[in-house]
């Protein structure tokens, strides 16, 4: 604290204060949150790997990830309704 108040005597904005975009620091794939979770790429991952030698998995894949991207969900909306579907199933077993 007593840099930071040093440098504002001399006139000086702290470089924690500074909040210019240097190029160099940007992470473009945080840009691109979203469109990144409706990828071929995100969704084949969560596959095992030799699947993707699989000429018939590909529109497999293509088929989640179209339906992701129409959807526009999000990987916390997803976990949301698996997590809401299972909740709602275990209640009906025990109900019978």
């Amino acid at each position: 604290m007593n840099h930071l108040n040093n440098q504002f005597r001399n006139n000086i904005c702290p470089r924690e204060l500074n909040y210019n975009i240097d190029n160099s620091c940007i992470d473009f794939n945080k840009l691109q949150y979203n469109s990144r979770y409706h990828s071929y790429e995100f969704y084949s991952a969560k596959f095992p790997k030799h699947w993707g030698d699989d000429p018939l998995f590909l529109p497999y894949i293509n088929i989640i990830a179209n339906t992701a991207k129409m959807n526009n969900l999000t990987p916390l909306q997803e976990l949301n309704n698996i997590s809401n579907n299972s909740i709602d199933n275990n209640e009906s077993n025990t109900s019978q």
